[in-house]
């Protein structure tokens, strides 16, 4: 039962980052599925980022909805963003292979540094443009 919960908690937290901040979903649940309960980093990420592709049409819906979002300047970005999807799930892969449980660390150590960064420097403004 507490399980479910904690599913539950990286599922809302990853809803969350990615509507309010812009964030990977994968920055929430895969130090949770990881670290707390217990799954291979391999199986984790990939749970994570198809939870995170879900989240982020969701927010760039509602982004677009209301005008914030230029899709325009954001083509270049997104084609360029896929090559390199690419390129790092085949790495990914490969470590996977090389050193089971190393994406999950990379994962744990990647929100620890992102979360002192933003406690150290908060973002305070807007983007500009």
């Amino acid at each position: 039962m507490i399980i479910w919960l904690i599913y539950l908690i990286a599922g809302i937290g990853a809803g969350l980052v990615t509507g309010l901040a812009g964030l990977s979903a994968a920055v929430v649940i895969t130090p949770l599925l990881v670290g707390v309960c217990g799954w291979d980093s391999y199986d984790a990420v990939t749970v994570a980022l198809a939870a995170d592709v879900l989240a982020s049409m969701l927010t760039a819906n509602t982004y677009r909805k209301n005008k914030n979002i230029d899709i325009k300047r954001g083509v270049l970005v997104g084609a360029t963003a896929l090559v390199g999807t690419a390129v790092g799930s085949w790495c990914g892969y490969l470590f996977n292979q090389a050193q089971p449980g190393g994406l999950g660390l990379i994962a744990m150590l990647t929100t620890v540094f992102l979360g002192l960064k933003f406690l150290l420097r908060p973002m305070t403004g807007g983007a500009s443009s």
